[in-house]
């Protein structure tokens, strides 16, 4: 078998059928379906084995005894998987048709480890409605080799190509005897974790300026969900990537990890103003203490000076001022929410 389409899924169950029906239509038909159900609590299980039963050859299913998280899940996936090539999709995104199509064509005629591909990202826009946008890096087809991946690398250091999901890969490319134990509380930004090995490994990857998959953002999963985990679980994988960019001799780009490392004290904080935070006035400030306190933090901050208004008052502790932005920015939220509601009635 060539291909194999791995799926992680955890209640998922509104669109994995979806999902699974835009794989089962692929003009390109050496391929098998794997779902690693990830202690789902809706009828997601149910779902996949509905599919099992009625493609049996072409699908199979795992259910996890309890939730291990999304990086967990996606290992299993990779040991699970009978393919010579991988291809990860999430349970509530799809892919078009001719994805494998376009991907066999590229491995066939390059001989390449990887391929890469573009996305259209589907958002909520405004009061509700949907709007499509196409991301695209280039303008035209790339091939990467031994002598020029530091244009691959720079892409990667810099945040712009480190979804999975988007890139068919060799299964050689991936150690899975390696102990990813370390990696098991990573809930976000876990698809660099695996990027990392494959790129460095590939010998020659392919990127096609076509949008073959289409991302769903979806507002409830873990990305959008405020979690204090997130905070830590973010610098493991830039702590990870800085490792990799010494193995790649690649420049040292301090700048962008820095500007990586208070992002992420900005987006959590920013989150904490968000209606899934369950944090109370004293616990916030707690955060606050916790993030100033890390060395990792504050040497970005010092080399990266001004950078913003609200990380500028968190590392010179003008905390109260920071508690004043994020009630502006919860009655804002309220207002929108309440605003959203009525023009949808």
């Amino acid at each position: 078998m060539k291909y194999s389409f791995l799926v992680p899924v955890y209640n998922a169950d509104e669109k994995i059928r979806e999902c699974l029906n835009s794989i089962l239509k692929q003009t390109y038909r050496d391929f098998e379906i794997v779902m690693y159900d990830d202690g789902s609590t809706d009828k997601s299980g149910e779902i996949c084995d509905e599919f099992f039963l009625k493609y049996p050859d072409l699908v199979r299913t795992v259910h996890g005894a309890e939730n291990v998280g999304i990086f967990s899940s996606r290992v299993q996936l990779m040991k699970l998987a009978r393919g010579e090539v991988l291809i990860f999709i999430d349970a509530d995104d799809k892919i078009k048709t001719n994805l494998l199509e376009e991907v066999d064509d590229k491995f066939r005629r390059y001989d390449c480890d990887v391929v890469i591909y573009e996305f259209e990202a589907e958002y909520d826009f405004r009061f509700g409605l949907k709007k499509l946008q196409r991301i695209s890096n280039w303008q035209d087809d790339r091939v990467f080799a031994m002598d020029n991946k530091n244009e691959l690398y720079e892409m990667v250091a810099t945040g712009n190509m480190n979804s999975i999901w988007r890139k068919a890969f060799k299964r050689c490319l991936v150690d899975l005897s390696l102990d990813y134990e370390q990696f098991k509380s990573v809930m976000t930004a876990e698809d660099l974790l695996l990027t990392l090995p494959i790129i460095t490994m590939a010998d020659k990857v392919v990127y096609i300026h076509k949008s073959l998959y289409f991302y769903k953002i979806n507002h409830k999963s873990i990305t959008h969900v405020f979690n204090p985990r997130k905070f830590d679980a973010k610098l493991i994988v830039i702590n990870e990537l800085v490792k990799y960019m010494k193995c790649w001799n690649f420049p040292e780009d301090k700048w962008c990890i820095d500007r990586m490392i208070l992002d992420t004290c900005d987006i959590f904080i920013r989150s904490m103003a968000g209606r899934t935070c369950y944090y109370d006035k004293k616990q916030r400030m707690e955060i606050y203490h916790m993030i100033v306190q890390k060395e990792i933090c504050m040497e970005a901050f010092r080399n990266l000076e001004n950078y913003s208004l609200i990380v500028n008052d968190l590392f010179n502790k003008r905390f109260s001022r920071i508690e004043h932005m994020l009630s502006a920015m919860r009655i804002r939220e309220y207002w929108k929410s309440i605003v959203s509601r009525i023009i949808l009635e």
